[in-house]
Order: structure tokens, then C-alpha cells, then sequence
């Protein structure tokens, strides 16, 4: 993410900056954007018909962007107008994302189209599995809002699928040294289709390029340089712990 990309190139020079000149930092470097992630695109989408093959077994292929939108693999070009934008389906599908399993793996059959690990994460609807190939998480917090809790006015919570929302924590934020990108980590039982004996969780969403730009006076470098830094509501500072490479995506994503 080249905001954070311009908070490590710039740590030399100053270990402490200002809203202002991160924005413009954020600016003045063209995003790991549009053009990389169109390709990226472009490069897993397979002929009509391994599509057509796998839908009359009730198979489904996705992609997840940056931003959160889903999409039909097979949909190009992708933008907000070819997204899903029914608040209903994606409410479902984002709620019953769990990761593959064996079981998923083997309704693939032999297709030599399909390399074990392609799709780590699936979406099940009743007989239909939907099989999710994100370009980082499946989980992707597209925006921050106050609570609807009147209780909690000052609460904030986080946004993903269509309307789903949980709590946003401060000690909850992590950055990534490999991408620049920004985490969050997923509330226990909020996401998740899990069966008796289901071994991973997700465990991380992603925080959209959008959102991380409208929250960008709120980050900042630590004086020493180097870690980075949340600036809470009430002014406290929260160190935004580093990404583990265990949970950075796999050959399936785009790096």
C-alpha cells in the first residue's frame, strides 16, 4: 500500500510527520492499484468452459478485490458496475466464509485447470459451493462508522460484506512489511461456517486502500522510526503490531 510504502522510504528523513505530508505521500505514489490488480485479474480467469463444467455440479468461482467487492471469476472487466451489490447475498456470502477443506477440495474432481491451493477459502449455499480466490483476504473492512449501539456512542465499528460490522480496537491493527498494506483482526465467531473439526479461522481483514486514505492523519511513524503508530479518538496511541509472513497470502494472491 503506498501510503505505508511512503511512511518506510521516508523514515530517514523524519521520524514524525504530519497528516499533511502523508497525504501527500499518498498521493505523489501511484497505488499498487489499478493496473497490477487488473492483470492479476486477467491472468486467473479460465476458459468458458471450465465454468460452464463446474456450475452444473453447483460450482462457483470468486474473486475478492482490494476494496472488498466481490465478483464472478469469469467477469472482465472488473469494477464497481460488475460487482454484487445486493445487500442480501452479500451479507450471506460474506457471513459463511470459512477456509477449504478436504472435502471441498475433493468436489473439484481432476481438473488440471485447478492447482490444489488456488482457492483457499469457500462460501457454502445450501448444494452450491463457492469457491474464493481473493487478491489478499476475503475479508476486506471497507469502511469505519460510529455504532448504531446508543449505548456505545463512541464506539466505532468496521464494515465488510454489504452492512456487516464489528467492533474496531485500536490494539487490534497490524501492518504488513512484505505489501504495506494494513490488517485488523476478525472478532471469534463473527464470520465463518465452521464444522466440528474445522482447524483455521480467519483470522484477519484486510483495511481497504480507500479507507486506510480517510484515516491517514490518524497514523503515523514512532519516534524511533520503526514501527508505526495509531492515534485513537481520545488522542491515545496504540504501536500497530507487525504482520506475521504466516498470515500473508499465499501464492493463490497477488503479492
Amino acid at each position: 500500500m503506498a501510503f505505508l510504502r511512503g511512511i518506510f522510504l521516508s523514515r530517514t528523513h523524519s521520524s514524525h510527520m504530519s497528516a499533511k505530508y502523508l497525504r501527500k505521500q499518498f498521493s505523489a505514489i501511484p497505488p499498487t492499484g489499478s493496473g497490477y490488480v487488473d492483470n492479476w485479474f486477467r491472468e486467473v480467469i479460465k476458459s468458458k468452459t471450465f465454468y460452464e463444467r463446474h456450475a452444473l455440479e453447483h460450482r462457483y468461482f470468486y474473486n475478492i478485490d482490494l476494496e472488498g467487492r466481490l465478483y464472478l471469476e469469469e467477469t472482465y472487466p472488473k469494477n464497481i458496475a460488475t460487482s454484487f451489490k445486493n445487500e442480501k447475498f452479500l451479507n450471506f456470502f460474506f457471513r459463511r466464509l470459512r477456509y477449504a477443506n478436504e472435502e471441498d477440495w475433493a468436489r473439484l474432481g481432476d481438473d488440471d485447470l485447478v492447482v490444489r491451493g488456488d482457492y483457499p477459502f469457500v462460501s457454502p449455499c445450501g448444494r452450491e459451493l463457492n469457491y474464493v480466490r481473493p487478491v489478499d483476504t476475503p475479508i476486506v473492512f471497507h469502511n469505519i462508522r460510529s455504532t448504531s449501539n446508543t449505548q456505545s456512542k463512541d464506539q466505532l465499528e468496521l464494515v465488510f460484506g454489504a452492512s456487516l460490522c464489528q467492533p474496531f480496537q485500536p490494539d487490534s491493527l497490524y501492518f504488513s512489511k512484505q505489501n504495506y498494506r494494513i490488517y485488523h483482526s476478525i472478532k471469534r465467531n463473527e464470520i465463518g461456517d465452521n464444522e466440528p473439526g474445522q482447524e483455521k479461522e480467519i483470522e484477519f481483514g484486510l483495511l481497504s486502500s480507500s479507507m486506510v486514505m480517510s484515516l491517514s492523519n490518524k497514523f503515523q511513524s514512532s519516534s524511533c522510526g520503526e514501527i508505526m503508530e495509531f492515534i485513537a479518538k481520545d488522542g491515545s496511541i496504540h504501536i500497530m503490531k507487525e504482520l506475521s509472513t504466516d498470515h500473508d497470502n499465499g501464492s493463490w494472491g497477488m503479492r
